[in-house]
């Protein structure tokens, strides 16, 4: 399986169980770094996390979603190292 996007890369951590989707509203400046810090805290490091509405300093809904910590690749990732290695 070639993971070529980052789209894909996040399907596969989806796939593999390793993708917590936040689904609620989530500031950008006040809590999706608190949150993103007790993940990592977590043994193992936690999972990756994908915040599906994230909300902006000047209190706008965001036109993008946010995947953040996304700690290890899923199976058929290749990263630019291997790749050359």
């Amino acid at each position: 399986m070639a993971i070529d996007t980052l789209t894909d890369f996040v399907a596969a951590l989806d796939r593999a169980g390793e993708l917590v989707r936040v689904t609620q509203p989530v500031s950008l400046d006040r809590e999706m770094c608190e949150i993103a810090d007790r993940v990592m805290k977590q043994p193992g490091g936690g999972k990756a996390l994908l915040f599906e509405r994230p909300v902006l300093m000047n209190g706008r809904p965001s036109a993008f979603p946010v995947v953040k910590r996304y700690p290890s690749a899923p199976p058929g990732w290749r990263t630019p190292m291997a790749a050359t290695s």
